[in-house]
Formats: structure tokens, sequence, C-alpha cells
């Protein structure tokens, strides 16, 4: 029986608009597993009520409560029940592959939850459409900022700022072993075999050089390792059989104004100073908000019933310092 994977839907020329979602179809490809795409536009629509999600001869494969937790149990399942990418390694390979998968985890994959929900101009110009597409109103706008709130708590005690330089770092380390490995005639991170390790490394990077989602910061770094960007051009074509998709531009008038004054753009950490008094203006836009709110929840619950999706939204007043705004919904313009 083939495998069915269940993902978010391709957008902005990438597999997926989930990093997540791409690496495990990059796994099943590389592996060359016999697979079966489904799309959504939305996680609930999936058998597991997750994205993403596998299932083969009626045994689902789900996760924890992200998009990351649930590829790396989906890749975990593959590795113990087959295929393994990872079979053929010696011991030392394998533990080059966990150190490197780790660095992995601790600097791209920080980077990439902070393009594309921490950064105000992203996530309103692209994340929050994507992720929001296939529900009607409002819970194409409510769902999108409940992952947002959750990706934040997932970033903290990080800033944007300081996960870009953490993958700018990564960039240096990865791009020195795949200048070895291309010198030795392979395309793959330890040669002319593909490993996990190479799924993951693909999905990030891809989403870091050529999503729109994607800070000038890392793209400005990217750019100064052609090994990355040839590694990524060939897993895409040789595996997806795509083009790699143009770059967006480094200069947009849409980043432009997404840093505030003396803070290089980054959300403010717990603990950070506290903001000054409310204007009325501020104070008015706030108790507005909390009656949409409200009228949200109403109709929420209405859809719930109805449809007998679960929802759960967790609330921590304390971590409004990481949202921008001091927290308050985003309503679309």
């Amino acid at each position: 029986m083939p495998f069915v994977l269940h993902k978010w839907a391709p957008g902005w020329g990438l597999p997926s608009v989930s990093a997540a979602c791409t690496c495990v179809e990059a796994y099943l490809r590389l592996a060359g597993a016999d697979v079966q795409v489904q799309e959504y536009s939305g996680a609930r629509s999936s058998p597991t009520g997750q994205l993403p999600a596998l299932e083969r001869d009626d045994e689902l494969v789900k996760g924890g409560v992200d998009e990351d937790s649930c590829a790396q149990a989906i890749i975990d399942h593959l590795a113990a029940r087959g295929p393994n990418l990872d079979a053929h390694l010696s011991a030392a390979k394998q533990s080059e592959l966990a150190a490197f998968s780790a660095l992995v985890h601790a600097r791209l994959e920080p980077a990439t939850l902070a393009s594309a929900w921490a950064e105000g101009a992203s996530y309103r110009g692209h994340t929050r459409a994507a992720y929001g597409a296939g529900l009607p109103l409002p819970l194409s706008v409510l769902m999108p900022w409940v992952q947002r709130r959750a990706a934040l708590h997932r970033l903290a005690p990080l800033t944007p700022e300081q996960a870009y330089i953490g993958a700018g770092k990564a960039y240096a380390a990865i791009a020195a072993r795949l200048r070895s490995s291309s010198a030795a005639g392979g395309h793959f991170f330890f040669g002319v075999r593909p490993c996990s390790l190479d799924a993951l490394l693909f999905a990030h990077l891809l989403h870091h050089r050529s999503a729109p989602v994607s800070a000038p910061e890392l793209r400005q770094q990217f750019d100064r390792h052609p090994a990355l960007v040839g590694y990524v051009e060939h897993i895409l074509q040789s595996v997806f059989a795509a083009p790699l998709p143009p770059a967006p531009a480094i200069t947009s008038a849409e980043w432009g104004a997404r840093a505030e004054p003396g803070n290089g753009g980054a959300i403010p950490r717990a603990g950070a100073a506290k903001r000054p008094p409310k204007s009325a203006e501020e104070e008015e836009r706030e108790r507005n908000n909390r009656l949409w709110m409200g009228g949200v929840a109403a109709a929420m619950a209405a859809y719930v019933l109805l449809s007998g999706t679960y929802l759960s939204v967790g609330v921590d007043d304390e971590y409004d310092e990481y949202v921008p705004d001091g927290g308050a919904f985003e309503a679309d313009e």
C-alpha cells in the first residue's frame, strides 16, 4: 500500500507553505517510497486534525502539538518501520548526523519560525493568508492568530534578530560540509546517497531562500554561500521535478517599516521595559478589540457545535510582551 501524506497545500512556489510538511515529503521521495499526497488548506480537515500526518494500511501517524513535532514523529516512525534513509550510514556518520540535525533544530528551525510568525510584515502579508485560506470568517483570521501565539511561545526567549544571527552561523558550518561532499562528487550531505538530514536541511534552507516570508537578514546571509543554493536547487529539481523559485527581493516596501526604532526589528522579550501609558485612542482600540473578540468567540462556539470540531485556545497574559501591538488581535483590513 502506498503512503498517504496529509500536508499543508503548496504555496509561494514551494512544495508546501509548511517547512515541516516539506521535510516529510522530501524524506519519502528521497527514500523512493510510493507516496500519494493529500493537500489541505486547514489542519482540521486532516484525519488526525494535524499537519503533517501520514497514513498507511489504515494506520495513522501523528505527532505532538506543532508541525515540527508532527514531522519528527513521522520520521521517527519511518526510521523504525521503514523506509529508513539512515540505514546505510556508519557509526561515525550517524554521530555526525545527530550533531548536524541538532544544529538545524537549534538554529534553522527558530529562524523559520521567527520569519513566518514573529515578523508583522510577513505574517500580515503572507502567513495569515496561507494558513487561513480554507477557513470561513472569522476563523480564517482567528486560527492563524492562535497559531501565531503558539509559535511565539515556542520561539521564546529568542528574539527574531537572535534567531537570524544563529541561522547565519549555522549556514557557514553547513556550507563547509556540503562543499566537502561536493568535492567528493556527491550532491547530498554525506555524498551520493541521501539521509534524513537531507530532508530536514532542505526543507528549512528552501524556506529561508525562497519563501516570501523569509526575513531580509536571512536571505542576505544565505546568498553568501553558493553551496547552499546549489544543494537546495539539486534536491528540488531531482526529487520534486520543480525549478528553484526566484528569491524574493532583499529590499522591499513591505519590510521597510517593520522595525521599531532602536529595536532592530525584533519583538521584545519577556522582561523588557514596560510600555508607556496607553493613549485614549489606544484604550478605545483595545475595547473595540475585546468586543470584536467576544463576537468571534460566539461564532467559534457555533462553528464547533455545528461541525463537531474541537478547538483549544490558550491565553497567557504574561506573554503579551512577545506579541506586536501588545497582543491585540489583528483583524483583516
